[in-house]
This record gives C-alpha cells, sequence and structure tokens, in this order.
C-alpha cells in the first residue's frame, strides 16, 4: 500500500506536475528536513518489517521546491543515512526479506532523486533559456526604440505592429496612432501601387528584400520623401510573421534636388531664348551642349 501510495506520488508531483516558476521558497529546507525528521522517528518506533524507509521520498520530492541541485543531493544523502540508522535502532529481527526490503527502498529513493534532479535541470536550463530570450528581445527592443533612423515591424496586411521614435517624428504621429492603422494609410495614393506590388513580391517569395523611394503624407499634410528598406521575417513553417522596415528620411535631399533641376530648367529656357549662339564646356574645354538659334546638341 505505502509503495503504491509513493509511485502516485511520484508520478503527480515529478512526473506530470510543471515545476514553479521560480524555486526560491526558503521554507522548503525546512519542510523537507522535518518530513525527513518524522520518517526517521517513525521508523524507530515501528518494527522493521514495515515499508517505512519508502516515506523518504516524501522529503525528496519537497526538494524540488529548493532551488538548486545540491538540496536534492544532499537530501538524498541524508534519507540514505536515516535508512542506515534505521535499520540499525529499529525493534524487530534483521532478517533476509528486511533487508531485501530496505536495499529495494534505498534503489527506489535513488531513483526518484534522479527523476528530482533530472527535471531541476531540465527547469534550470528552460529559465537559463528564458533568461537569454528576454535579454535579447531587451536588446533588440532599446536598439530598435533608439535607432537614429525610422523601424517599423509591419504585419503582412500592412498594419503597423510596432514603431520607434524616430519614425513618429518623422510622420507627425504618435505611436499608437500608428499601431492603429496601416501603413497604405500615409503613403502617396501615387506610391501606394509600386510599393504594395513589392510586398506582394516578397510575400509570394519572389523577393527577398527591396528598397524604394516614397512619400509618406505628414500628420499636418506636408509631404514627407523617404527610403525605405524592407526585409520579410517567416515563421518556422515558412509563412509570412512581419516585415522589418527601415525609413530614412531624405526629403531636405529631394528639395535640394528639385530646386537644381528648376535652376537648371530655368538657365535652358534662357540660353534658347537668346538669338546668339551659345555653348558650354566642361573644365577639358568639351563642349556639353551648345544651342544655336533655340536648338540645343549634346555631346
Amino acid at each position: 500500500m505505502t509503495r503504491t501510495l509513493l509511485f502516485a506520488a511520484l508520478r503527480q508531483g515529478v512526473l506530470d506536475v510543471t515545476p514553479p516558476e521560480t524555486q526560491a521558497n526558503p521554507i522548503g529546507w525546512i519542510v523537507a528536513a522535518a518530513a525527513a525528521a518524522a520518517v526517521f522517528v517513525l521508523d524507530l518506533v515501528t518494527p522493521l518489517g514495515t515499508a517505512i524507509p519508502m516515506l523518504y521520498g516524501v522529503p525528496l520530492l519537497i526538494t524540488w521546491f529548493v532551488p538548486g541541485l545540491r538540496s536534492t543531493f544532499l537530501m538524498i544523502g541524508i534519507a540514505m543515512a536515516l535508512i542506515l540508522g534505521g535499520t540499525a535502532l529499529s525493534p524487530g529481527e534483521r532478517t533476509a526479506d528486511v533487508l531485501v526490503n530496505r536495499t529495494m527502498a534505498s534503489v527506489l529513493l535513488l531513483v526518484v532523486g534522479w527523476l528530482v534532479i533530472n527535471r531541476k535541470r531540465v527547469t534550470e536550463q528552460r529559465d537559463a533559456d528564458q533568461a537569454a530570450l528576454r535579454e535579447s528581445e531587451e536588446r533588440f527592443s532599446k536598439a530598435f526604440d533608439e535607432a537614429a533612423i525610422g523601424m517599423a515591424l509591419v504585419a503582412p496586411n500592412g498594419r503597423w505592429l510596432k514603431v520607434n521614435h524616430a519614425l513618429c517624428d518623422l510622420v507627425g504621429y504618435a505611436a499608437e496612432e500608428l499601431e492603429a492603422t496601416t501603413f497604405q494609410a500615409i503613403t502617396h495614393p501615387n506610391d501606394l501601387e509600386s510599393n504594395l506590388a513589392s510586398y506582394e513580391l516578397m510575400l509570394a517569395g519572389k523577393l527577398r528584400t527591396y528598397q524604394l523611394e516614397k512619400r509618406y503624407v505628414h500628420k499636418q499634410g506636408h509631404i514627407v520623401w523617404v527610403v525605405v528598406s524592407v526585409s520579410l521575417v517567416r515563421n518556422s513553417d515558412g509563412t509570412p510573421r512581419n516585415f522589418i522596415t527601415q525609413i530614412q528620411d531624405i526629403t531636405e535631399r529631394k528639395v535640394t534636388e528639385a530646386a537644381l533641376q528648376e535652376k537648371e530648367e530655368k538657365f535652358r529656357m534662357l540660353a534658347e531664348a537668346m538669338p546668339h549662339f551659345v555653348w558650354q564646356t566642361d573644365n577639358q574645354g568639351e563642349a556639353e551642349f551648345e544651342i544655336n538659334d533655340g536648338t540645343t546638341i549634346r555631346d
């Protein structure tokens, strides 16, 4: 009966129970030691033929709630010593059957101890992996949030999942506002078709990454020119998880380019309107263009 109960406790207490997230309860030491002492006292007042040593599995299981492997190793040693002490001090004749039963009890306790230690190791490794994952996520989140350029995680349907401060400053929206909508909502209508076409190619696996210049419409209504670099993260089964987007402001460059183009157009119009022969050379003296009677010739 006692052996059946102990194996049931093993199945419920060691094999099936999910370990607690934090094994840092110091009272576990006290409870385990008290349980071992109680079993030893019970063994001293009980005849040798009774399977009392099986109950040392209880303090072994209690060490599951004590941090570290040392507690279980120590309890195994204590249980073995108490079994020997109980064999020597308990009343009754020390027959061969008694010695066999106590030897079997010792072996069973070693098995229980090994199961507890093994599960503790698994738990410690799991906790270490989770801690490493949290640290990695924290580093990524910090680098993401503090990046000098805009960063965003975008769902396959275009919804903003996560945006950083630089992107919010760039388009004038708070993070909560962006994450409640999609990138399509702030993309200039004239750039949306080419943007979506690249997204579809990536989702279909025909394009790994892409980069393009596009325009966002700022919250206040003006245009913001950007270069977006996009890559796609997939799940282990190959399904799309999210896009990682880097967004760099090039508005100043675009304004400068537009101003330069406007100046060139004005100069060309003026040169073509002149009634004289006009030309321009490079620093080697080669003609870059010539204008004669309104006709432009480029080399």
